[in-house]
């Protein structure tokens, strides 16, 4: 297969996964983009979630054995998916109501330090750009998908930095101890206590 057919076939299966919420990108490896460097590109998801029907028929038409779809997962499993994976992607719809979600599996990848690729506008993205956790690619939009997919595999070191982050800024500010230090602060202020 040529580095421009992967790179079709990773757009269209980009193109489907807008919809895949519940579906997890769990791992990519190397490089798929033509120009921008090419090398193989593995694909895992993980989950179902409403477009898996339609990912697995795509990925038979184009005969991807890059691909991989794993059933949904226990949330105690995850941590080991996640732990493994280069990238997690957390798509949403571009629909208004989403400006306002930050999707606690942003939290979840972060925790194992995994970079993100976001496809969510709004307050999730201010959260990811405050991390410098991963990567922003607008909703619905395939081709920026393919490029941030290529650009974390030519640059392995980017991704593990922005995955540090991600992890640094989840312990910092979202971990159990900074939300009770933050709850105990807020508590303090209301009653008067210093």
């Amino acid at each position: 297969m040529t580095s421009d057919q992967r790179t079709a076939d990773l757009e269209a299966i980009a193109a489907e996964v807008r919809t895949c919420q519940r579906c997890r990108l769990a791992r990519t490896r190397t490089q798929a983009v033509p120009g921008e460097g090419s090398a193989d590109t593995e694909v895992v998801f993980v989950g179902e979630g409403p477009a898996k029907a339609e990912l697995q028929t795509l990925r038979a038409k184009l005969d991807l054995d890059n691909v991989l779809m794993l059933p949904e997962q226990p949330r105690t499993s995850m941590p080991a998916v996640l732990s493994a994976a280069d990238v997690a992607l957390v798509p949403l719809r571009k629909v208004e109501l989403f400006e306002h979600a930050v999707p606690s599996k942003l939290f979840d990848a972060w925790a194992c330090g995994c970079p993100v690729l976001l496809s969510i506008d709004g307050e999730a993205r201010r959260v990811l750009e405050a991390a410098n956790g991963g990567l922003f690619v607008p909703p619905e939009d395939p081709t920026a998908l393919a490029r941030a997919i290529n650009e974390l595999a030519l640059l392995p070191d980017r991704g593990r930095s922005l995955g540090a982050n991600g992890r640094r800024f989840t312990e910092e500010r979202y971990s159990r101890q900074a939300q009770a230090r933050q709850l105990e602060q807020l508590l303090s202020s209301v009653i008067g206590i210093r």
